[in-house]
């Protein structure tokens, strides 16, 4: 972000992202007992996928 006013005799700056930056994911699984649609009783149901 320049400064205004400056009369910009130094280095520009650059509008890049660093190379080493990390991200940190948190992944929660919950358990789901009936569908929210029909009301079935999904307990006995395995799960096959998941969603993000």
């Amino acid at each position: 972000m320049p400064n205004q006013g400056s009369k910009g005799k130094e280095k520009k700056e650059k509008p890049l992202t660093a190379n080493n930056t990390r991200t940190k994911e948190t992944v929660i699984t919950l358990e789901v007992y009936n569908c929210d649609t029909c009301g079935e009783n999904l307990s006995g149901i395995v799960s096959t996928e998941s969603e993000r």
